[in-house]
C-alpha cells in the first residue's frame, strides 16, 4: 500500500484517496484475517463485498452500493492492479467484481420553479444599489439576475471581470475570447 501511495503521491493523487484506499485495505485484511497478497482470491473479494453490503454503519444505516463500488471494490482493483503492473501480484483478484449501483430516485426537476426563480431575483432586487463603488453588494444584486438572463452558474458568475463582457446593441454579453 506505502509503495503505490509513493507512486500515487508523486503522480498527483489526493490525500484523501490514499486515507480512503487505505481505510478500504485495513477492512479488507481484517475480513480475510491475514495481510498475504499471495492468497487473496476473487472469490475472497466477492465476499468482501457481500459482508460490506450487508454492514450497517454507526448512524444505523447501511453502507451504500455506491460507497462499496466506488470506495472499497475501486480501492482494490486500483492497489492489486499496481502491484500486477510491478510485479509484485501476477493477477489482480479485484479485477472485473463491481457493484450494480441504481440512479438515484429523481425527486424534482433541476434548476428553480418560476415561483422560486420569482422569490430569488426580488430578493435581488430589494438589495438597494450602492451609492459608491461596494463590489460585494453590487454582486448580491447583480449575480442572479446575470444567472437567470445567461444561464451561467453563480460561479461563473462570480469570477468574471469587466474585460470579460462587451456590449452589442445596449445589452452586455460575456465575451468568449
Amino acid at each position: 500500500m506505502e509503495d503505490w501511495w509513493g507512486e500515487a503521491h508523486a503522480a498527483g493523487r489526493k490525500q484523501s484517496t490514499y486515507e480512503s484506499y487505505r481505510n478500504t485495505m485495513r477492512r479488507f485484511t481484517a475480513f480475510l484475517g491475514h495481510d498475504d497478497a499471495a492468497l487473496v482470491t476473487p472469490e475472497r473479494v466477492l465476499a468482501f463485498k457481500y459482508a460490506r453490503l450487508k454492514e450497517v454503519m454507526k448512524s444505523g444505516k447501511k453502507v451504500s452500493a455506491q460507497t462499496v463500488n466506488a470506495s472499497d471494490l475501486s480501492g482494490l482493483k486500483t492497489i492489486f492492479g499496481w502491484a500486477v503492473t510491478n510485479r509484485k501480484m501476477t493477477t489482480n483478484p479485484a479485477a472485473g467484481i463491481t457493484v450494480k449501483v441504481g440512479k438515484r430516485a429523481k425527486l424534482r426537476s433541476k434548476g428553480f420553479t418560476d415561483a422560486e426563480a420569482a422569490v430569488i431575483l426580488a430578493a435581488a432586487s430589494a438589495i438597494p444599489a450602492p451609492s459608491r463603488w461596494a463590489p460585494t453588494e453590487s454582486a448580491k444584486r447583480w449575480a442572479p439576475w446575470l444567472c437567470c438572463y445567461t444561464g451561467a452558474r453563480v460561479g461563473e458568475v462570480a469570477q468574471l471581470r469587466k474585460q470579460d463582457l462587451r456590449q452589442d446593441g445596449g445589452l452586455g454579453h460575456p465575451h468568449h475570447a
